[in-house]
């Protein structure tokens, strides 16, 4: 089971590129002289800040949690920490947009545009930050305690527990020592965490050793703990209840952000997959590096990969570093990244990398034996495309195409296959018959 939830320490260094990059964004955006979330797609500034932003997040999350979360539950989380950064640049974004005009609708000059929108930066990307990482952490050990709930189901029962110390908020302390079946209606909205910077955590009792509370009287105090009107008449804490391991997010689903101008856009973005490339090299004849967010970038092969992709950048190709997926089948982030595979013998794989709409799987070797390298890369690689990228074995050419030409008539028929010798690549094998 995870510990009680750990609060991460502020430091401010941590945080200057952020801060960094939206000057930027909002530079961008003056120079524009308008704001859309569409634009969100066009941007470099703009992609910048979320992807920093969901970087920062996912950073404090990773750290801090120790406990295995199954591989659907966690691409659910990151993909739950992608959505808010990239509502949350909106937010921000369009809250900076507000300030090109004065009130008579005069444009700003950009020394004064400059000045008004300090306080926005401070805001999202110190305050604002600074508790949303917390309750990130908080939410991420929530959702993976819920996963042993959720497999002992009734076994055990849960009951509520605050940090029992002077910092507990005293609505929170009315809920202390809750005890309820896991079915009970109460956990799927007052689950912990209850709020920004709550500690609150809940977990397995034995039955026979503490008395089921009153159900009526928990939902209660649940409401309580979760309401606090602002002048507006809203119930600003309403979006706490929620459980997060039993939804697969994160962050509240009703979070304000969301209900920006334009959020609903910006969702459909994220879905789509238009915002999560980062443009990582162009070159002036057209080609260009893209990777994806769920990247690895401490990956073994990671620095390899980019390499590869900028030697065929290089000569005006279109190359996307592609990441991996635990569970690709009947997974929509799967289906909107390798849509292309569908309906071949290569659905529910991952290659490494897309160069000009083909797939291709690079493949190195570690054994000292030249022939069974060359094997052992060709075996493995066509498991994952028909396109393939190797590392030189020093056979040299005639006898690695011979090897090629029948690995492709007795097992699986490779369309390419491209040699990396040093940081560039060059095409050994083209399969001529399949281009007639």
């Amino acid at each position: 089971m995870c510990s009680g939830s750990k609060q991460l320490a502020s430091n401010p260094k941590e945080l200057d590129k952020l801060i960094s990059l939206a000057k930027s964004a909002y530079k961008q955006l003056y120079k524009n002289g308008s704001y859309t979330p569409e634009d969100l797609a066009k941007y470099k500034p703009y992609q910048a800040v979320i992807n920093e932003t969901n970087r920062l997040i996912r950073k404090s999350v990773d750290k801090e949690i120790t406990h295995e979360i199954p591989a659907v539950m966690r691409e659910a989380l990151q993909r739950d920490v992608f959505l808010f950064s990239a509502l949350k640049t909106h937010a921000q974004l369009f809250e900076v947009s507000q300030f090109l005009t004065t009130p008579e609708g005069t444009i700003r000059s950009a020394y004064q545009f400059e000045q008004l929108v300090l306080s926005v930066n401070e805001n999202y990307n110190i305050n604002y930050l600074d508790a949303e990482r917390n309750y990130a952490i908080s939410a991420a050990q929530s959702a993976a305690s819920w996963v042993d709930v959720d497999q002992d189901g009734d076994r055990y029962n849960l009951q509520y527990r605050t940090a029992l110390d002077d910092k507990v908020r005293e609505v929170h302390r009315e809920m202390e020592g809750i005890t309820l079946p896991v079915s009970d209606p109460f956990w799927k909205m007052y689950y912990p965490p209850n709020g920004w910077r709550c500690r609150c955590k809940a977990p397995q009792v034995l039955k026979d050793k503490y008395d089921v509370t009153d159900p009526e009287k928990a939902m209660q105090a649940g409401e309580k703990s979760t309401t606090k009107i602002s002048a507006s008449g809203k119930n600003s804490l309403e979006i706490f209840r929620f459980n997060p391991g039993n939804q697969k997010v994160i962050f509240p689903p009703a979070h304000p952000y969301s209900k920006v101008r334009g959020a609903e856009i910006v969702k459909g973005l994220v879905k789509s997959e238009s915002l999560s490339w980062t443009v990582q090299s162009e070159f002036k004849n057209g080609g260009a590096v893209l990777i994806h967010e769920l990247v690895e970038h401490g990956a073994p092969d990671f620095n390899r990969l980019i390499q590869i992709a900028n030697s065929f950048a290089k000569s005006g190709s279109v190359v996307q570093i592609l990441p991996r997926m635990d569970s690709p089948f009947n997974n929509p982030r799967y289906a909107a990244i390798y849509g292309d595979l569908q309906n071949t013998k290569y659905w529910g794989k991952c290659p490494d990398l897309k160069i000009d709409g083909n797939y291709f799987e690079h493949e190195g070797f570690t054994t000292d034996n030249q022939q069974k390298a060359l094997k052992n890369m060709l075996n493995r690689g066509t498991k994952q495309s028909n396109y393939l990228i190797i590392e030189d074995c020093g056979l040299g050419d005639h006898y690695v195409k011979n090897r090629i030409f029948n690995h492709s008539r007795m097992n699986d028929p490779i369309e390419e296959a491209w040699v990396v010798e040093g940081s560039e690549v060059r095409l050994l094998f083209k399969n001529t018959k399949a281009s007639q």
